[in-house]
C-alpha cells in the first residue's frame, strides 16, 4: 500500500502536470502572445483566473438581436503603446495607450475603432478603468483603444489645454500608427467616446479650432457621455464670482500660485491674473465647448460627423438644456448628425453600465452601426 508521503508527493506532480497543460488554454496563454505580440503583464495580471467562467472559452453569451452581451467577461492584454514623451510631474501612466485587437481569424476584413477616453475630474483615473469594455467592443467586431493623458491629482496651471493636446496626438498616432501594428484593426472612420471628464476633452476636439479639422478627418462619430462642463465658460465665472464675493484677500494678482490658490479652475483653464484680462477670458472661452460649437463657421469645416450626446435624469434639466443648447449649435453652421439621449441612470451607472443588456449600450452600438 502506498504511503501517505508518497501518495502527497503523486498528487503533487499531478496537480503540477495538469497546470502546465492548462498554460496555453488560459486567458493569457501562448495564442494570446501570438496574436496580440510583445508585451508586459503585472505578476498579478500574468495569473491564470481561478474562476472556469472567466476563461475566454466558457464565456457565456448573451444575445440580444445583433449585439453580443457577455455576463462573465474575459481581460485581454492589450498592447502598450507611448505616443508622445512623457509628461513631467504626473500621478499615472501618462501619453501611453492601450490596444485591444479583435479577433483577426474571426474578422479577416478588419474591424473598426472605437476609441475611448476616460474621466475622472481632469485630475485622476486612467485608461485601465475600463470594466467591460474591450471585450464587449471585441466581440461586436470593433477593436477597442483606450488613452490615457496627462493626470496631476490636483489643479495645475493650463492643464486642460495639455490633456486635450495629448488626446490629439494620440489619435493622430493611432491614425498614422495603429495599423502597422494590428492590421486587422482600421485606422479609418474611427468612433471616439469619452464619459464625464472624458466627454468634455472628446466635445473640445470637436469644436475647437486648433484641433477639430484634423480630428474629424480621424474620427467619424462622436460620443459624448454625460459631462457637465459643456458650458465651462459658465461654470468657471459662476464659482470664481462666489470665491470673490466671499473673499476680499484677493482682488488684483498676476502671481501663478495666488490664483492656483484662489481660483483653481480658472488657473487650470489657462489665466494668468486676476481679475482676468480680456485675453484670460479668451483662453477661457477656446475651452469652453459650447462657446467654440457656436462660432463653428469660422472654422472651414467641410466635413459632416455623426454625434451623439447622452446624459443622465439629474431631475433639474440642468444637463439637459447643456445637452440641447450644445447640440443645437453643432448644426447652426455644419451638417452635423446629432443624437440626444436620456437615461435614468447615475454618473456612475452611464459608464460602468456600457457593455450590459441595456437600452444605453444597445444605443452607443446601433449608433455607431449607423443604424
Amino acid at each position: 500500500m502506498m504511503s501517505k508521503k508518497v501518495a502527497s508527493m503523486v498528487l503533487t506532480a499531478m496537480i503540477i502536470c495538469c497546470s502546465c497543460e492548462d498554460k496555453s488554454s488560459s486567458i493569457y496563454g501562448r495564442d494570446e502572445i501570438v496574436e496580440y505580440g510583445k508585451y508586459s503583464v503585472s505578476s498579478e495580471e500574468a495569473k491564470p483566473r481561478k474562476n472556469i467562467n472567466e476563461s475566454r472559452n466558457s464565456i457565456y453569451e448573451i444575445s440580444n438581436g445583433n449585439f453580443k452581451y457577455n455576463k462573465h467577461s474575459s481581460v485581454k492584454v492589450p498592447g502598450t503603446y507611448t505616443y508622445m514623451p512623457k509628461a513631467k510631474d504626473v500621478t499615472n501612466d501618462n501619453m501611453r495607450l492601450d490596444i485591444y485587437s479583435c479577433n483577426k481569424v474571426k474578422y479577416r476584413q478588419g474591424c473598426e475603432t472605437v476609441v475611448y477616453i476616460h474621466g475622472g475630474g481632469l485630475m485622476r483615473g486612467d485608461k485601465k478603468n475600463i470594466q467591460s469594455k474591450p471585450s464587449f467592443f471585441n466581440r461586436n467586431g470593433y477593436c477597442f483603444v483606450s488613452v490615457n493623458y496627462p493626470i496631476y491629482g490636483k489643479p495645475v496651471h493650463n492643464m486642460v489645454a495639455q490633456q486635450v493636446d495629448s488626446i490629439y496626438k494620440a489619435s493622430k498616432w493611432l491614425n498614422e500608427n495603429m495599423s502597422n501594428h494590428y492590421n486587422q484593426c482600421s485606422p479609418d472612420n474611427m468612433s471616439i467616446m469619452g464619459h464625464s471628464a472624458g466627454g468634455y476633452l472628446v466635445s473640445l476636439l470637436l469644436v475647437s479650432p486648433d484641433y477639430s479639422k484634423v480630428s474629424r478627418r480621424i474620427y467619424r462619430n462622436w460620443i459624448i457621455n454625460d459631462t457637465a462642463w459643456l458650458d465651462m465658460e459658465s461654470i468657471w465665472k459662476r464659482k470664481l464670482d462666489k470665491r470673490l464675493a466671499r473673499s476680499s484677500e484677493v482682488r488684483s494678482t498676476n502671481n501663478v500660485h495666488t490664483i492656483m490658490k484662489f481660483d483653481p479652475i480658472g488657473s487650470a483653464l489657462g489665466i494668468e491674473s486676476l481679475p482676468p484680462t480680456k485675453s484670460d477670458i479668451e483662453k477661457v472661452r477656446a475651452l469652453s465647448p459650447i462657446y467654440n460649437s457656436g462660432s463653428m463657421c469660422t472654422h472651414n469645416i467641410t466635413r459632416d460627423n455623426n454625434v451623439l450626446v447622452l446624459y443622465q435624469d439629474s431631475g433639474n434639466g440642468r444637463r439637459e438644456r447643456i445637452a440641447k443648447a450644445f447640440s443645437n449649435s453643432l448644426g447652426e453652421c455644419i451638417a452635423d448628425n446629432v443624437d440626444i439621449n436620456k437615461y435614468s441612470l447615475t454618473h456612475k451607472q452611464m459608464n460602468k453600465t456600457i457593455g450590459e443588456d441595456n437600452k444605453l449600450t444597445s444605443d452607443i452600438l446601433e449608433f455607431m452601426r449607423g443604424k
